[in-house]
Parts: structure tokens; C-alpha cells; sequence
């Protein structure tokens, strides 16, 4: 809004000034240069009418981008609204701690309010089972066959071992990106079984988990980090998780422990996994890289907002998050409207206006956001102009917008809401992201282009890169380059039989500059979310392969054939 509103001051005043010089009999006073004393009264006026053309200019330019939202918020609302900070939080057992803790989703997270800060929440994004463990080292040697990485844990709850359920073990990979790529590359890609290694009393030294028992966490539709994910399709969330909250790509996952027996005098273990990759040359691992009970957590959280008073005098509606913290809560999204008759103080529940049609059109709402010069884009809501003598209630979620950044430090999200089990502590492990300013208005047609896309557009390279761009709200170098690295894709198709099944379906080949990456591990990283974005759009009915060619060292990477999800 600022833009426009600067324009039509310069508008007012240079633009002004010339034309009262070459008109000076009809608009000779449009000079204000040539004015010895300003009037602060009129100065005013000037600037209020800069503000009201500059409003005028903005609806024009935005008029048609108007019809885009509306068709966006109902088919694909993440990609409406800002990308919120994110951060990774971490459960601590204590030794109280008598059985294993569900902690659900959505458990809020807040800052304490110290020096004047601002409390700031975050919710957890996903379930998470805390585990009584900690991890007390983690080494890494070369090997003859490649590299092995010990990870030791160490029982801190005093609880019997049985009553703990250790079906997961879930760990949040922690470093800069070459060696949380590759750490996450050997993990998951050991080439020999992994092993739990106890000390004495323990009457078997060695037990063997399953092949495959280390797996990428929070890569599938159920790992998204915004709430309303869902309403679209899921590999749009994928996207944008990756290249906005790269964190959520940093989760591992240990299964095959639940048949394990423990002796009840045994205070730890060390799990074992060997692989033919290997950490990039001077980095070193330790506990502080592997870090275990995580889950991500994003800045959103459940509010009320401000009460509106129908008066029948408004098209719409300003929806104020909270008037005593208008510069620190903002409005997300908007979840439910209710309606109080002041007259009979019957409820009413108001609908969105895209949701059925079946719904008295009387109290349905619509939605729209505009920018008007605040911090963020606002929210305002329409409603019917035949309903008077009402108080609305809205229900929100809000964020904080950019101050977890700048007021947030690491293990300082340690205020957890009612529900948090009181045998279980928790604090933030990184420090919280930027927020995510979402697409110019002018990409909003070409979002909603995605709406039609096919898998087959898929395998057309610069469609592939363009798809991706949309979802970097990130505007990070790394993001770029990574997109700009894909040279070729290639596809055809491919019979085989697969444990006794026939399977018919397409291998996908990508050409991928290397050099765009800070190291090898970094191309797998990023391909295997791809691999699972093809997935996910691919078909229920059509297998997938990912073949990957690093160019310039010709080196292959394969993604064993799977069938896609899209019903």
C-alpha cells in the first residue's frame, strides 16, 4: 500500500509541479513548491486524498487477482497466507517418568514474558511419544566398507522397561546442511542390518532390528506442517515445507525395537548403523546432532478476535485479531463465526459461503484480504446486509508474524499449555524462522493453474522448475540453485516383478548438476523429497521409479519403484 500511496504524493507534487508550469492560467496553484507557508490543515487534506486515490489505484490493480483468492481459498488456502516461524521443540523425560507420553498435536508452546517481551506461541505439528531417553554421545569412524555411526542412549526415567513402548524411535538431525544431508543419507541407506549393543548385565549383547528399520520421518500427506493442508492436495504441502521449513526433512525414524527385551538393571545401549556413505571431510558428530523426543512446531495458535457489531453500515467488516496487541497478533485464518442476536441472544453459526449450498444464504460469510499499509495483509468479512441487531464472534487462528525471529533465542520456548504431562519438560532446539511473505497477486493465476496439472507435466523440465519456484517463498540462494540444478528429465516405461507381483508403471530420469550442491548427500536430500512429490501426484494406478544422474561424476542414485496416491 505504501508504494501506491508514495506514487500519488509524487503524483500531487512533481508530477503536479509540471503541469502548473505548462498550464499555469488553469492550474497554476498545483505548484505547491512556490507556496512560502504551508497550511499543516491542508497538507493533511493532500495526504488523505494520496491515501483514498492510492486505494482506488490498489482495487483496480487487484481487481481480477480478487476472483484468483476466492477460488484459492476454497481449493488450496496454504497458499494464501504468509508461512508462519517455525522451530523444533524438544521433550525432556524426567525421572518420574513411569510409562511412555503421547503428547497430541497442536500442544501449545509460549515464550516466557521477561524484559518486556512478547509472548509468542507455537503449536506442535505433529504427535510425538516421548521416549525415556537420552542420547549420551554419538561417534563416527571410517571403515573399510564405508563409515560407521554409533548413537548412544541412556534410560533416565525410573519406571520398569517393559511399561515403555519403544515401537519408535524418532530423532531430529541437527547441523548445518552438509552434514545433516549426509547424516541423513547414511541412516537411512545402511548396508548391513543395524544393532543394539548393550553392556553388561544385559544377558544378550547383541540384538538385530529388521532391514530398513531407519526411515525418513514426516515424508508422507501426514507430515504436513500448516493445519489446513489437508483442503489441498498434499504434495503442494510437501513443497512448501521443504523449501520454507527445511526442518521437517530432518527427521529419522527407528523401528523394531518393541520385541526387545531389557534387563531391568541395564542403563543404556548403543544402536549401530553402518553404510557405505560417508561424512564430507572435518566434520565431527556428537549428542548435540542427534537429538531425540523432537517434533516441529509452527507459530500458529487458536483466538478470539475482536466482537463485530452488525449496524448494517459496512459491505464488510475488519476482523482485529486483539485490539490491546494489534502490533504483535495478527490473523492467520479464519475458522468459525458465530452470531449473537442482542435482542433474544440466540446463537446462530454462520457458514463460509463456498462451503454447502444448501445453507440459508442469510448467514454465510465471505472472506477477503487486503493489504491496506499494516504489517501483514488484513481480513475482512462480508455478510449479508439484511442482518442487523447482531454481534459476531469469530474464532481465528493467529500468528505472530515476524517477531519469534527477532525475540525468540534457542530454549526459550519453555511455557507448555495445560494439557503437557507434568513428568515431561520442553524448550526449543533452534532458534525460530523468518515468516514467508506468500506470492506476488500476479502469481495467483499460475497457483491456480496447478489446480489442473497433471503427472504427466510433470516430466517436462521447465514445468517441473516453474512448479517449484511457486512454492520458494524462501527467496535463500541454496533454494534457487537447487531448483536451477535439474537439466533433463527423461521417462519410459518399465515392467517387472516385485516379490511375486507384476508390476507395470514409469522410471523418471533426472539430470542433476552437482555443483549446485554444497555436497552429494544434499542431491539426495532434495531428490528424495522429489521422488516423494511424484508419488504423491502420480496415480493410485501407475508405479513410479526415480532414477537420479549426478552430472558432472555420472554418479546414479535409484528410488526403488512404488505406486503413486492419487485416488
Amino acid at each position: 500500500m505504501h508504494q501506491y500511496f508514495d506514487a500519488q504524493m509524487r503524483l500531487l507534487t512533481q508530477a503536479g509541479k509540471q503541469f502548473a508550469k505548462s498550464y499555469p492560467e488553469h492550474a497554476g496553484m498545483l505548484n505547491l513548491d512556490s507556496l512560502k507557508d504551508r497550511d499543516p490543515h491542508i497538507e493533511r487534506l493532500l495526504e488523505g486524498v494520496a491515501y483514498l486515490t492510492a486505494h482506488v489505484q490498489q482495487r483496480l490493480d487487484n481487481a481480477i487477482p480478487e476472483v484468483a483468492q476466492q477460488i484459492l481459498r476454497q481449493l488450496c488456502p496454504l497458499l494464501l497466507n504468509y508461512y508462519p516461524s517455525t522451530s523444533v521443540l524438544q521433550f525432556t523425560p524426567k525421572v518420574a517418568m513411569q510409562s511412555s507420553q503421547e503428547i497430541s498435536k497442536g500442544m501449545q508452546v509460549s515464550n516466557e514474558k521477561l524484559h518486556g517481551k512478547n509472548m509468542c506461541h507455537f503449536q506442535t505439528t505433529q504427535n510425538i511419544k516421548v521416549n525415556p531417553f537420552s542420547v549420551s554421545h554419538v561417534t563416527y569412524k571410517d571403515t573399510q566398507q564405508g563409515a560407521q555411526v554409533r548413537v548412544g542412549l541412556k534410560w533416565v526415567c525410573s519406571g520398569e522397561k517393559h511399561a515403555y513402548d519403544l515401537s519408535n524411535l524418532s530423532f531430529y538431525l541437527c547441523g548445518d546442511t552438509p552434514l545433516t544431508s549426509t547424516l541423513f543419507h547414511l541412516l537411512t541407506n545402511t548396508n548391513q542390518a543395524i544393532e543394539l549393543e548393550f553392556k553388561a548385565p544385559q544377558t544378550e549383547l547383541i540384538k538385530v532390528l529388521p532391514v530398513n528399520s531407519c526411515q525418513g520421518l514426516y515424508h508422507d500427506e501426514n507430515g504436513a506442517i500448516l493445519p489446513n493442508a489437508k483442503q489441498s492436495h498434499p504434495s503442494y504441502a510437501m513443497l512448501l515445507d521443504y523449501f520454507n521449513a527445511k526442518d521437517r526433512f530432518c527427521f529419522v525414524n527407528v523401528t523394531g525395537m518393541q520385541n526387545i527385551t531389557f534387563d531391568e538393571n541395564c542403563d543404556g545401549f548403543e544402536l549401530v548403523f553402518k553404510s557405505n556413505i560417508k561424512l564430507p571431510l572435518g566434520n565431527q558428530l556428537s549428542a548435540q546432532n542427534m537429538l531425540i523426543n523432537c517434533v516441529p512446531a509452527v507459530n500458529l495458535f487458536s483466538h478470539s478476535a475482536e466482537p463485530i457489531n452488525l449496524d448494517n453500515k459496512q459491505s464488510e467488516y475488519l476482523v482485529i485479531a486483539d485490539n490491546d496487541h494489534q502490533e504483535s497478533i495478527y490473523t492467520y485464518s479464519v475458522e468459525s463465526v458465530q452470531g449473537r442476536d442482542t435482542s433474544t441472544n440466540d446463537m446462530i453459526e454462520f457458514t463460509s459461503r463456498y462451503t454447502s449450498v444448501f445453507d440459508d444464504e442469510k448467514y454465510q460469510y465471505t472472506l477477503s484480504m487486503k493489504d491496506i499499509g499494516t504489517a501483514v495483509p488484513v481480513h475482512y468479512l462480508q455478510v449479508s446486509q439484511d442482518i442487523i441487531k447482531q454481534t459476531l464472534s469469530v474464532d481465528i487462528n493467529a500468528f505472530n508474524a515476524g517477531l519469534p525471529r527477532h525475540l525468540i533465542q534457542e530454549h526459550e520456548l519453555v511455557k507448555a499449555g495445560r494439557d503437557m504431562p507434568k513428568v515431561v519438560s520442553v524448550s526449543n532446539v533452534t532458534r525460530p524462522s523468518n515468516f514467508y511473505k506468500n506470492p506476488e497477486q500476479s502469481k495467483q493465476w499460475q497457483l491456480i493453474s496447478l489446480l489442473n496439472l497433471k503427472f504427466s507435466q510433470l516430466t517436462q523440465t521447465n514445468e517441473l522448475k516453474r512448479i517449484l519456484n511457486l512454492f520458494d517463498w524462501s527467496e535463500r540462494s541454496e533454494n534457487r540453485h537447487r531448483i536451477e540444478s535439474i537439466q533433463s528429465i527423461t521417462t519410459k516405461p518399465i515392467s517387472l516383478i516385485k516379490r511375486g507381483i507384476f508390476i507395470k508403471g514409469i522410471e523418471l530420469t533426472l539430470n542433476i548438476d552437482e555443483k549446485k550442491f554444497v555436497c552429494s548427500s544434499d542431491v539426495y536430500h532434495f531428490c528424495n523429497m522429489l521422488h516423494h512429490f511424484f508419488l504423491m501426484y502420480a496415480p493410485i494406478n501407475e508405479s513410479v521409479q526415480t532414477k537420479v544422474v549426478c552430472v558432472p561424476s555420472y554418479n546414479e542414485l535409484i528410488w526403488q519403484v512404488a505406486a503413486g496416491t492419487t485416488r
